[in-house]
């Protein structure tokens, strides 16, 4: 099972993808922030 990174900022690789894509080139899963405003405290623990 891979390793997963939670990005929060809703900008974060959206002009410039290198930092995901090397994120993903080491094996780590990538989850992003699904709601269009900052998470909650109970969203970030699930």
């Amino acid at each position: 099972m891979p390793m997963r990174v939670l990005i929060t900022p809703r900008s974060f690789g959206k002009t410039d993808t290198t930092p995901l894509t090397m994120l993903e080139a080491e094996g780590l899963e990538i989850r992003r922030n699904p709601a269009d405003r900052p998470l909650g405290e109970d969203e970030l623990s699930q």
